[in-house]
């Protein structure tokens, strides 16, 4: 969101490694924003970005070859840059 001009802060950003000491609902990532008039364009950005997650093809790693969703920046199996 900072990258559209909007401030907003990542709540639970770490908390699903506690899954099963507490419910999911407490444990899911939020994102808050910190003024009410940016909310509808964040909810733009957000559905945009949903919507080009389900159309993109998958990208493979060039590094260790694991199949990544389209809108992935760096592998999540080894961490490598995949543009």
């Amino acid at each position: 969101m900072s990258e559209a001009g909007i401030r907003a802060r990542v709540l639970n950003e770490y908390a699903q490694g506690a899954l099963g000491d507490i419910p999911f609902p407490c444990a899911r990532p939020e994102v808050w924003i910190e003024r009410e008039p940016d909310r509808e364009r964040a909810l733009r950005i957000v559905n945009e970005y949903e919507q080009a997650s389900s159309n993109s093809p998958p990208v493979f790693c060039r590094s260790c070859g694991e199949e990544n969703p389209g809108t992935f920046e760096t592998c999540w199996h080894c961490g490598a840059f995949l543009k």
